[in-house]
């Protein structure tokens, strides 16, 4: 499911394609999913990771 959020985002930012960093931006959107839990285990605050992320994807 992740992968067609990442997609839907990709197009909705008009990115010609979906790759890794938009999986990574929503992956981490859920704060209690499993990537953010693992991030926590690693103690690497998921949030900061999601930021950014966000902040890698091309400005639109």
């Amino acid at each position: 499911m992740s992968s067609r959020r990442a997609s839907l985002a990709a197009f909705r930012r008009r990115d010609p394609y979906a790759g890794t960093t938009h999986l990574l931006v929503e992956l981490l959107a859920d704060a209690a999913g499993p990537a953010a839990r693992l991030l926590r285990l690693l103690d690497i605050d998921p949030a900061r990771v999601h930021a950014d992320a966000q902040r890698c994807l091309p400005a639109r």
